[in-house]
């Protein structure tokens, strides 16, 4: 899936620079929602989903609006990249916890996506330069 990204980005050089920062930016700032919705404990006074949709809401209008920038232009990319950390860190045991998300381990979840995304977009382009050569003649 995560090859997709860089496909629809433009399959090139280029791309795989701009897949691998914008989906780390989406990264980061998914462990920073859940960094600020876990320790600023506004969850019991606005209720969790209440708090959550705030958090959520101003740190997406921030990745939008990084998109100005040429580098972090990908917004596909970038919610890629956020979804994947909120995804991972949702449905592992014990992922959404403070002692996971300030580890310096792969218990982190933006570590252990951090890392996986990389490692995608690298082999975006690696099949990528297969295919074309099994293609050509």
């Amino acid at each position: 899936m995560h090859g997709d990204v860089f496909f629809v980005i433009g399959g090139d050089g280029k791309a795989l620079q701009k897949t691998i920062i914008c989906t780390l930016l989406g990264a980061i700032l998914a462990w920073l929602t859940l960094l600020i919705i876990l320790a600023i404990p506004l969850a019991g006074v606005l209720s969790l989903p209440i708090w959550a949709g705030i958090v959520i809401a101003v740190l997406v209008t921030i990745m939008c609006l990084l998109a100005h920038i040429e580098i972090f232009d990908s917004i596909p990319a970038s919610v890629f990249g956020y979804a994947c950390v909120a995804a991972y860190s949702l449905q592992t045991p014990d992922a959404l916890t403070m002692n996971s998300l300030t580890s310096g381990s792969f218990n982190n979840p933006l570590i252990v996506i951090g890392v996986s995304l990389v490692i995608g977009a690298i082999l975006g382009i690696i099949s990528g330069k297969v295919g074309a050569a099994l293609t050509s003649e």
